[in-house]
């Protein structure tokens, strides 16, 4: 398999189970809509800005891991303590300002479930 059908297929294999996620939120949501143009802000928040800053802040916050331990030791601890809350904070962060900018939009907990589905689709989808 070259790499160009290998890339190609590892795509095709990360949108189609994204977009019926995407279908099945959206349905969830059937009684009051949210505007497409805030869930697509979010998706895209959680695909592009998210995957680079949380990128920038693992590799910062996991050189003094790797400088103390080895590959491997530094692999699994990076991965265990560093990620995680790194990553969540970032999807995280486009929740709190749709919340504080577009506070009109958010009419129940179901809404802010539905924000941050959307993130973590795109996060997701990218990772």
């Amino acid at each position: 398999m070259t790499e160009s059908t290998a890339f190609v297929l590892s795509t095709v294999a990360a949108v189609i189970p994204t977009l019926l996620y995407i279908g099945l939120i959206y349905w969830v949501d059937r009684y009051e809509k949210e505007p497409w143009w805030l869930l697509t802000t979010a998706f895209l928040w959680g695909a592009i800005p998210s995957i680079i800053i949380a990128y920038i802040f693992n590799s910062l916050l996991s050189t003094p891991i790797y400088l103390l331990t080895s590959e491997t030791t530094g692999d699994t601890l990076a991965a265990s303590f560093i990620a995680p809350p790194v990553e969540e904070t970032v999807k995280g962060l486009v929740l709190v300002i749709i919340f504080f900018r577009w506070r009109h939009e958010i009419d129940s907990p179901l809404d802010g479930i539905i924000y941050g589905a959307m993130v973590g689709m795109g996060f997701a989808m990218v990772e």
